[in-house]
């Protein structure tokens, strides 16, 4: 029964994140009705959880039940009272974008796809279950982020020093330089409950898996039809790394599902048939970058400048093709810039007052410039050769050579792109420093490529989509002439 509570937990957060994605999107909805609450959930949590930050760092509000809820209500009431105050200016709203068309598959194929539902479903039902009934046995886990949750919990306070220091040990935690969301969650849910439950605190990470799953069925179902969201959702769901962390008390599937909808948000801005609703959409990715440096360590050094590259060449590609003018650029680029103040700015200062390292609890500075033997070779072992991907990259990568153009010139270049500048970006921190241990002992490679893996789902499955389509129509010319 205290598994209840993560449903009430998430309630308030999700119509605050429901309310802001509305209100960004204006006149020109860009997202599916589905759509707009999966990324509410998302969204509206870790923004709960930044705003809840910025009010215990100003002495507004304790980390406590009624300093979460306090911040929560008050979000909801301004953010409720603006969403009234359109519809009483806009009543003639336009509603969300209509799914891409689906007809009734084969009987043969039916059945399939529901058995791949089914198997899916499986999968991550019993791993879900042991996760929400099992004590946390994972290193980052039990040091990091349900030990700070559990600090925050307690002293009703941002501790950044944690009992497993010496007593004597004055200093800052390492640990306490990752950003504060997933522990304040857990705090959040525990204050419902009234005491500190592993099953319940570990259980919002299968909600991000969840999530995840969810933005890839709908990114699909924009453009292709239920059968293509089903093979894309087993896909997702099939890699055996990518499902062990997302129903396992980590925080890398978390910020894939947050890098995941930056890029969709991108996505749409790309796809966008007039500059109204692009502009929709830019406000939308601008709001979802912000958040990125709030997740985890990565989000600030590697993904929020990769996604700022991105938008800049696609805002360029805008002007030259006449689909935005100069004063729309502008107007984009000043809502990326003002979202990224107002909400990357404060955590970043608070690190910097605090002399809190920018890497993962170590500093990014400071390491010696060398050939480091061997990472080539685990690098190429870990993508291609081992289980955690399955044949994902090989796919991949014959996809991105076969089907070149529309992998770099429509607006499936946004998530390709993403993916070539992250992976490519980090092969020298891995082939010329001492993180190179994170490639040769398959940690820190291997979990970006936990962040990137949902980017690489959606366009194999949209790419594959597209060759077969092709096939399609050349066979059905094919027979044309035949008859002729």
């Amino acid at each position: 029964m205290i598994l209840l509570w993560l449903p009430i937990g998430l309630a308030i957060p999700t119509l605050i994140g429901w309310l802001i994605l509305t209100l960004l999107e204006g006149k020109t909805p860009v997202l599916l009705g589905i759509e707009r609450w999966v990324m509410g959930l998302l969204l509206g949590l870790t923004l709960t959880m930044y705003l809840t930050f910025l009010g215990h760092i100003a002495s507004l509000a304790a980390l406590s039940l009624g300093g979460f809820f306090s911040v929560q209500l008050v979000a909801l009431a301004i953010l409720g009272g603006l969403y009234l105050l359109r519809r009483w200016h806009l009543p003639g709203i336009p509603a969300s974008p209509v799914a891409s068309p689906s007809p009734r598959p084969r009987t043969w194929i039916l059945i399939a796809l529901i058995a791949l539902l089914v198997w899916t479903a499986v999968k991550i039902a019993v791993p879900g279950f042991i996760l929400m009934t099992t004590p946390p046995y994972f290193d980052d886990t039990i040091t990091n982020w349900n030990l700070r949750g559990d600090v925050f919990f307690v002293t009703k306070n941002l501790e950044l020093r944690l009992p497993t220091q010496h007593p004597n040990d004055l200093s800052i935690n390492s640990l306490s330089s990752y950003p504060p969301t997933v522990p304040m969650v857990k705090a959040w849910l525990a204050h419902l409950a009234g005491r500190w439950d592993s099953g319940l605190v570990d259980s919002v990470h299968l909600v991000w898996l969840l999530i995840s799953l969810a933005l890839v069925w709908t990114t699909i179902r924009h453009t292709a039809s239920r059968t293509w969201s089903v093979i894309a959702l087993w896909l997702l769901a099939s890699l055996p790394l990518y499902l062990m962390q997302g129903t396992n008390a980590y925080a890398d599937v978390f910020l894939s599902a947050h890098l995941l909808a930056a890029a969709i948000l991108l996505y749409h801005a790309a796809r966008a048939e007039t500059p109204q609703r692009r502009l929709a959409a830019l406000r939308l990715a601008a709001f979802a970058t912000a958040l990125l440096p709030f997740t985890k360590n990565e989000g600030l050094l590697i993904y929020l400048p990769t996604i700022l590259a991105v938008t800049g060449g696609l805002l360029l590609v805008s002007v030259t093709r006449k689909t935005l003018t100069w004063r729309q650029v502008g107007i984009g680029v000043a809502w990326f810039v003002l979202l990224i103040l107002a909400i990357g700015a404060p955590w970043i200062v608070f690190k910097l007052a605090h002399g809190m390292p920018f890497g993962n609890a170590k500093s990014v500075s400071g390491f010696t410039v060398a050939w480091q033997s061997n990472v080539l070779f685990s690098i190429a072992i870990n993508t291609f050769f081992e289980g955690n991907w399955l044949l994902l990259f090989p796919v991949f990568i014959a996809l991105l050579l076969t089907r070149s153009r529309e992998a770099f010139r429509t607006p499936l270049a946004m998530f390709t792109f993403i993916f070539l500048i992250v992976s490519v970006g980090q092969l020298p921190l891995f082939l010329f420093t001492g993180l190179s241990t994170e490639a040769l002992m398959q940690t820190g490679y291997a979990r970006g490529l936990i962040h990137l893996v949902p980017i690489v789902v959606i366009l194999v499955t949209l790419l594959v989509r597209s060759l077969v389509e092709n096939e399609d129509e050349r066979c059905k010319m094919q027979d044309t002439r035949t008859k002729e």
